[in-house]
Formats: structure tokens, sequence, C-alpha cells
């Protein structure tokens, strides 16, 4: 079975309420997640102005698990001039052959396939009519021959045929490399070149893109020179680089890259199948002597791919020059902001323990004086603590012998209980003009002075202002 996908920017899209990029073309009973794995794998860069030819085509091989199993996706990505709304324009074609189909056409390769289908127009370049779904792909992919001989194509681009068996090698060994290409230079011819090296069982098991957009996980990664991935891959010293441009010497010799140069026959032609990968390339470390190497599950079986369009690290890990310049922009940006982070959580926590300790230790400061204990307040209003509130008494006079009787008038001082005044001040007697005491300095100091019985001494008759009684 195939599935078809096309994505492009449409004021309408097949799902309801959705503009702009979207699907706008596939076959009828996709699955959900198919589809959002392929929408997500139609990213496109341009270099040159929407709508000049020489923006570059992408032609991508890639692997990708689904509900319906492992299918291979032939991918197209191109430039389609203005969308709808006017902006820059993108179409993603995508085919999802599902094993069955991938066996139809084992003795071609998928760059063969794609190769076949961009010249034949089998991928669209331009969108028009409404979105809408088909029961088949609009045309089935071709399975053309794909037979080992010498890498023409690759002596003319590279300078030496021998680099299409050092990429076979890396390939079957499941090690990534970059290829950097002239504008001009048709990545898909030699990619099926180099595949017709490769065993007819281990075709399908190679994955490729002729222009990466950021780094996708497959294992030839082509890319166009001055593009920032190609300046990102030729600054690392320990990345494996095919530079079509500058076209370095190629001195190394093997099977697979003397059969590249026409110097001798892939040892797998004459060989049986089961010893095809033995001999012309270096086995994986759990495949046993004499045997092809096991990509995955079953001899010949694609790698298990659990996101093959996402931006991922390289499958063999390779650590960075230490030249200057040589870093990922995206990761010496990174390492920039590293010292404003830690200074902002450095200068955080310090305001933090400076407000937590004033707002432990003003309260104290506050409520206590100079010798470090409680301060008291010297008010002698109601509820003060340094006026004690008690009885307080005045002096009272009784005339001896008010109501009758020839005894002389004698002045009788008595005491009455009074609470409005304190006892830290001496009790007047009523027809005195004794000037009032002045308040001790403990009395000052807010605690009570406890004086005892207050003697008062017997007013005399004549400072008395009392009339004489009536005889």
């Amino acid at each position: 079975m195939i599935h078809e996908l096309v994505v492009t920017s449409a004021a309408r899209g097949l799902q309801a309420g959705r503009s702009g990029f979207t699907t706008v073309l596939r076959t009828r009973g996709i699955h959900p997640e198919l589809q959002a794995k392929l929408e997500q794998g139609s990213a496109y860069r341009h270099v040159y102005p929407q709508g000049d030819g020489r923006n570059p085509r992408i032609l991508s091989h890639a692997l990708l698990h689904s509900p319906a199993g492992q299918l291979s996706v032939l991918s197209s990505i191109v430039d389609a001039g203005n969308g709808y709304d006017g902006r820059s324009n993108k179409l993603a074609h995508h085919l999802a052959l599902d094993g069955g189909e991938v066996s139809a056409r084992s003795t071609s390769s998928p760059a063969a396939v794609l190769a076949a289908l961009d010249r034949g127009g089998g991928f669209m370049r331009r969108w028009s009519g409404q979105p809408r779904e088909q029961d088949g792909p609009t045309h089935a992919p071709p399975a053309p021959s794909c037979e080992p001989k010498a890498c023409s194509a690759w002596a003319r681009a590279a300078g030496d045929a021998g680099w299409a068996g050092f990429i076979v090698e890396r390939a079957l060994r499941r090690q990534q490399t970059w290829i950097v290409a002239p504008p001009d230079c048709d990545l898909i011819e030699l990619f099926a070149e180099a595949l017709a090296l490769v065993p007819p069982a281990q075709r399908w098991g190679v994955t490729f893109t002729t222009y990466a957009v950021g780094q996708p996980d497959v294992l030839w990664l082509g890319t166009m020179d001055g593009a920032p991935e190609a300046q990102a891959a030729l600054g690392q010293t320990r990345v494996a680089v095919v530079d079509l441009v500058r076209k370095p010497a190629f001195t190394a010799s093997s099977v697979l890259v003397d059969a590249a140069r026409g110097k001798s026959q892939v040892s797998w032609l004459a060989e049986p199948a089961e010893r095809v990968a033995g001999a012309t390339a270096t086995a994986a470390p759990s495949a046993a002597p004499g045997k092809p190497p096991r990509i995955a599950g079953r001899p010949g079986a694609p790698p298990p791919l659990a996101n093959p369009f996402a931006f991922s690290a390289t499958i063999e890990r390779q650590p960075r020059a230490n030249g200057a310049g040589t870093d990922r922009p995206e990761r010496a940006r990174q390492r920039s902001w590293r010292p404003v982070i830690l200074a902002v959580v450095a200068t955080v926590g310090i305001v933090a323990v400076i407000a937590l300790a004033l707002f432990v230790v003003a309260p104290q400061l506050m409520g206590s004086g100079g010798d470090g204990r409680p301060l008291r307040s010297n008010s002698r209003g109601p509820g003060s603590s340094g006026d004690a509130q008690k009885p307080k008494k005045t002096v009272r006079t009784e005339v001896a012998g008010e109501r009758g009787g020839g005894v002389p008038p004698t002045a009788v001082p008595t005491f009455a209980p009074e609470t409005s005044r304190s006892l830290d001040r001496r009790p007047q007697v009523v027809g005195r003009s004794d000037p009032p005491s002045e308040p001790s300095p403990r009395a000052t100091a807010g605690q009570p002075i406890d004086r005892g019985p207050v003697p008062v001494e017997p007013a005399s008759e004549d400072k008395l202002d009392v009339p004489p009684p009536e005889r």
C-alpha cells in the first residue's frame, strides 16, 4: 500500500478551520499519526527569493514507524513561489511505501526511484484546485534497474569516484556522512550511483537527503556550500565530510572504493546472498563472520527510527573541535547565557536572605531600648504599666460639735477612697494651701512607690475657714 500526502499554503485545507501550510491532498484512510509526522517532515528553507529557479529542491528517503508498521518515505520538497497570501510558499509531496511495495522494488533503490519520479513528473511542484482525498497515489513509483558500475558521476563531481565507495562503507556501518555540494550539483544522481554498490537486500535501509534543513536523522546528509549546516560540518575536525567544492585528494583503497573507481567488481555479484556484505564492508559488531550485517531485526531490514524527520544528534557521536568558531551557534548562545543566569539567581538569593533577616530582627530592635530591655511607656493614662491604679484618698474635715454642744470647733480629718488619683502623691487636706509634692524619679520611671500610711497633722483652728457655731 502507498500513502500519499501533499502539504502547501492554501486558504482552506482538508481539516476544517485550518489554513496556511496545511494538508491539501491525502489518500483515504491514512492514519492521523502518520499524517502528523509527514507534515512535521516538510521543512524547507529558501536560499534565493521565492520563485527563483536556483532554490534547492529536496529529495529524501527516510524510515518511519507508524501504526501501520515501518514505512519507507520518499519525499520531494520544492519552492512553490508565492502562496495565496502573497508570502513565500513551499510544496511537500510525500509517498509512504509499506513492506510489500518495497519488496516489489527490491532490485532498485530509493535514490533511483526518486530520480525517476522527479524526471517523469511524479512529484507536484504547484498546487491548484480544492483540497481532496483519493483512493490511491496520483503516480505509482516506478522500479528502475540499478546495476553496479563505475561511478562516473562521482568522478566528475568529486574528482575521484572512490568517494562513492567511502560513503557506502560508512552507511553499512550506520555512520553519518555530510556531502557539501555546489548549487548546480545533482546529488540524487550521485546517491543512485553509490547505492548501486550496496547489496539489493540492504539498499532500502540507507536513508539520505539532498538538502538537509537542520540535522535530520539520516545517513547521507547533502547540503549546499555556504549553508549553515555546511559551515557547521566543515568546522568540525572529526565529522566525516565529502567536500565536492574544494575536492580534497582521496588516497584510500578498499573493495568498495576500488569497485566505485571501476578497478574491480563488487564481490557480492559473484557470491551467495548470505555472504554479500561480509566481503564488501565492515560488519556491525553483532554480525557473525561471513554473514551480512543485521541492520535491524531480520537480515536486510531497515533500522528502526522513532522519527526520522526530527532534528537530533548524529548517530556517530563526534566531539567538537577546540578551534575558535567551530562550536554550533545554538550551543555557543546557551553557554553565553549561563553566567547571566547564575548572577541573577545569586542576586535573588542574597536579596531574599536580607529581606528575611530584616523581617525577623526589625521587630526586636523596635521593641527594645538601648540596654536591650523592652521599652515601657511613661504615660499615666488608664491601662498604662507605669501607673499602678490604687484607691486614692482625699481629706475631708468634720467640725466637732456641728450639731450642737459647747465644744469648740475642731477639724477632724477623714479619708475617703478615690480611684482617680495615685498614691504616689501626698494627699491634700481640705482647707490647706500646701504646694503639691513633686513625683519621685522612680515614679517617673513607671514603677509604683509604696509610701505606707501618710501622717496627717491636725488642722489648727486658725487655719480653718470654719464659721463659728451659733449660740
